[in-house]
Order: C-alpha cells, then structure tokens, then sequence
C-alpha cells in the first residue's frame, strides 16, 4: 500500500554458542551469582526478573532446554524456558537465532 512501509524479511542466524558470547557479550547476573552458562543466565522471578524486564527487548535472550539439548534464542520466550540472557550488544529486529549450547 502507498505510504506503508513493509515489515523486513527474517533471516535465520546460525552462530556457535563461543561465537555468539564475543560478539554479543553477555552480562553476568550479579543479582544471583552462579546460575548457568557460567554464571549468565538471570531467572525469570523475583529481583532478576525485576532487571530483565527493564532491559531493551534486542539485549534480551532466552535459555531454554528441550530433548534435543540447550538453546538460546532471541528476544523472550516462555515455552520449556529455564531462564534469560542479557548481552551489551543488541541483536537486530529481523534476526532469528537459534544458537545450542
């Protein structure tokens, strides 16, 4: 339609877990120290959620399990979710990661 810009189209990004920690640069959760990925993952209650929410939906990732092993993804999900990932670096909009630890 005239005058409406179109969505960007999606493109899936396939990183290794290594890779994707330099080039996002996860923050360690000093809320609650010691939680996985090394000490990177905040929990999805309490004061960690608390910070989660505050952050920019494009720093935000979620760790989440399933048969098939561990995975991060961008932006927020709830489903078999164990947890969130902030990065200093943002992902852009249109990016879809599926990355597995």
């Amino acid at each position: 339609m005239l005058g409406q810009s179109a969505a960007p189209p999606f493109r899936s990004r396939r990183i290794g877990y290594e890779r994707w920690v330099g080039r996002y640069r996860p923050i360690m959760n000093s809320i609650t120290p010691g939680t996985a990925l090394g000490g990177f993952v905040f929990l999805p209650a309490g004061p960690d959620w608390n910070f989660v929410r505050k952050q920019p939906w494009t720093q935000i990732w979620s760790l989440t399990v399933s048969d098939a092993g561990w995975y991060i993804l961008n932006g927020f999900h709830l489903v078999n979710l164990m947890g969130y990932v902030i990065t200093a670096i943002h992902f852009e909009r249109s990016d879809i990661f599926n990355i597995r630890y």
